[in-house]
């Protein structure tokens, strides 16, 4: 299956997948969204690099590193709290 931008030129292929132009600029997600989009592409990454060793100790050092973050509720503004 292919991923190509809608504005690809070109025969239509039954097994594509047509994103959008642009995606939608990272400031308008909230700050929390983009601290847990960030470690889940550093996690990713060091899959890759890794290149299928992903044993107990990768899974050990995710965890941790997930444990190791600031973790705050999410609640919603003082002002709409009953």
């Amino acid at each position: 299956m292919d991923v190509v931008p809608a504005n690809a030129s070109g025969g239509s292929a039954s097994g594509e997948i047509k994103l959008p132009i642009t995606l939608p600029a990272a400031a308008s997600a909230s700050p929390r969204a983009q601290k847990a989009s960030a470690f889940g592409l550093e996690t990713a990454n060091k899959a890759r690099e890794l290149e299928g060793d992903l044993g107990r100790d990768f899974g050990q050092a995710v965890s941790e590193a997930a444990r190791a973050q600031d973790r705050t509720p999410n609640l919603p503004p003082q002002s709409r709290r009953p």
